[in-house]
């Protein structure tokens, strides 16, 4: 037997503001692998210096407003650096927003404990106050590639993919110690 559940979606869920363009580190590049869902194909992010963070700019066909950020990260392969989802210990990603592409405001840190270990199916979900810009930024110190961005008007379950198993957090699978008892008496 199963059961399901629906719900009808928010306003503006599912509609994506068009994206007219990208620039990795003030070079354009194209920025179809950023919206097509495949995670085998994305950007790369790589710090050019220890002090200079790597930095991608979307634009977008006019101003959009966002309350959510859905990202797709994984590692960069043969990078020799460490990278993947921000977790415990991982610098965090920075989420800006601007009007003009020029003068940027941060929005967000994009580091929940924790999901280093989760794995590229596992997409980083953050919510923030409500924001309005043309330009958005995500700027790391990390090498990361970067398979998908999904902006939305509409807050985000904190947390979705662990409440729904997609993903399991780092030591949750550890024994209990000797003096531990059960939580409910078995007898």
């Amino acid at each position: 037997d199963a059961m399901g559940v629906a719900y009808p979606a928010l306003p503006g869920e599912g509609q994506t503001p068009s994206v007219v363009g990208a620039t990795l580190d003030g070079k354009p590049v194209d920025h179809s692998p950023l919206l097509d869902w495949d995670q085998a194909a994305g950007l790369d992010l790589i710090p050019p210096g220890v002090e200079r963070p790597a930095s991608l700019v979307i634009e977008f066909a006019s101003p959009a407003e966002a309350r959510s950020v859905l990202i797709h990260l994984t590692t960069v392969p043969g990078s020799g650096q460490p990278g993947g989802a921000p977790g415990a210990g991982q610098p965090a990603m920075i989420l800006d927003c601007s009007d003009d592409g020029v003068s940027f405001r941060k929005i967000a840190d994009l580091a929940p404990d924790g999901r280093g270990g989760a794995g590229p199916n596992v997409p980083l979900v953050a919510n923030f106050p409500t924001c309005r810009g043309k330009y958005f930024r995500l700027t790391t110190g990390q090498p990361r590639r970067v398979t998908e961005v999904q902006l939305s008007p509409n807050g985000r379950v904190p947390d979705w993919p662990f409440k729904t198993n997609l993903a399991r957090r780092r030591n949750q699978e550890h024994s209990p110690a000797a003096g531990d008892v059960p939580a409910i008496d078995p007898g």
